[in-house]
C-alpha cells in the first residue's frame, strides 16, 4: 500500500485527465482482439469463433491488470516508469533473479513472432473478404494454390515495409503509428456497436419471440463507449485518417464499378466530399507545422 495514490494523494479533479491520456494506448493494446471474427470462414466451427473472441479478451485483460497492478509492489512508480523495456524483464528479475529476465525475453521473441504472423494474415483477410464482398475491387481476391490472399498479402506487407523505413528518419515514428492506427480504427469500431444496436432493436436476424434487450444493453453502451473514445483520442489524429479513407473511397469506386453502379449514390457523394476536405485540411495542418507527424 505504500504510495499506493501516488504522491500528493488521491484527486477526483486528476482522474479524468489521467484516463483520456492513456485511452490511446490503451485502444491499442487490445487492437486484434476481433480477429477470430475476421477469419470466420476459416475455422472448423463457428463457435469457436465466438470462444476464441471472449477468451482472447478476457486473457489480455487479466494479463494486463496483473502487470499494471503487481508491478507496484516490485518497484516504485518511478524505477517503473522509467525501466527500458521489456520493462516487465526487469520486474521479474527484481523479483526471482537473472532468470526471470532471460523468461520474459524469450517469451517476447515467441510473442512477437505470433503476433507478426497473425497481423499478416488479419491484414491480408480484411482486404480480401471485402473484395469477395464487393466493397473492394476484385483484385484483391485473387488466391495463390494454397488458397491465400496473394494480391492482398503483396500490397499490405509492401505498406508495412514502407511504414518500417520510418524509423531511419524518426524515433517518434512507432508512437505516431500505434496512434494513427487507434485512432483509425476507432471508426469501424463505433459503426459497428451503432450497427449491434439497429439490428437488436429491429430484430434482424433474430427468431420470433427471441429476447433481444440484452444485446441492444451491450450495444448502447459500446456505442457510448466508442464515442468517449473518439472524444479521448483528439482531434489531430482523427484529422489524418481522412487521409486514409479518402484515398479508400477511390478504391470503392472501382469496386462499384465492377459490380456495373456508375455513380455513386448522393449520401455516398456527401460523404466523399467530406472525407476530401477534412483529408485537404489535414495536408494543410501537416504543413503549416500544426500537426507533428514524427
Amino acid at each position: 500500500m505504500f504510495d499506493f495514490w501516488g504522491q500528493g494523494g488521491f484527486s477526483w479533479g486528476s482522474v479524468r485527465d489521467r484516463v483520456v491520456s492513456t485511452m490511446l494506448v490503451t485502444l491499442w493494446v487490445f487492437i486484434g482482439v476481433e480477429g477470430a471474427v475476421v477469419l470466420p470462414g476459416r475455422a472448423r466451427k463457428r463457435s469457436d469463433v465466438g470462444k476464441a473472441t471472449v477468451i482472447g479478451l478476457l486473457g489480455t485483460l487479466v494479463i494486463y491488470l496483473l502487470i499494471s497492478v503487481m508491478s507496484l509492489g516490485l518497484m516504485n512508480p518511478e524505477n517503473v516508469a522509467n525501466a527500458s523495456q521489456p520493462a516487465m524483464a526487469y520486474l521479474l528479475e527484481s523479483a526471482v533473479g537473472p532468470w526471470g529476465a532471460m523468461l520474459i525475453n524469450g517469451g517476447l521473441v515467441i510473442s512477437v513472432l505470433g503476433a507478426w504472423l497473425g497481423w499478416t494474415l488479419l491484414a491480408a483477410e480484411i482486404p480480401f473478404v471485402a473484395g469477395k464482398d464487393g466493397v473492394f475491387p476484385k483484385w484483391f481476391t485473387k488466391e495463390n494454390k494454397n488458397s491465400a490472399p496473394a494480391n492482398a498479402l503483396w500490397l499490405t506487407n509492401g505498406l508495412i515495409q514502407l511504414f518500417l523505413f520510418t524509423f531511419l528518419f524518426s524515433d517518434a515514428a512507432y508512437n505516431f503509428a500505434f496512434s494513427l492506427a487507434s485512432s483509425a480504427i476507432l471508426i469501424p469500431y463505433v459503426f459497428s456497436a451503432f450497427y449491434q444496436v439497429k439490428v437488436a432493436k429491429n430484430g434482424i436476424g433474430y427468431n420470433a419471440g427471441e429476447r433481444r434487450t440484452r444485446d441492444l444493453i451491450i450495444g448502447a453502451v459500446a456505442s457510448i463507449y466508442g464515442i468517449w473514445l473518439i472524444y479521448a483520442a483528439g482531434i489531430d489524429y482523427l484529422l489524418l485518417t481522412t487521409l486514409l479513407y479518402a484515398s479508400g473511397t477511390l478504391l470503392y469506386i472501382k469496386a462499384q464499378r465492377e459490380n456495373g453502379i456508375k455513380t455513386l449514390m448522393k449520401t455516398e457523394w456527401i460523404v466523399a466530399g467530406v472525407l476530401t476536405a477534412l483529408a485537404i485540411l489535414a495536408v494543410v495542418r501537416i504543413v503549416s507545422g500544426n500537426i507533428s507527424v514524427f
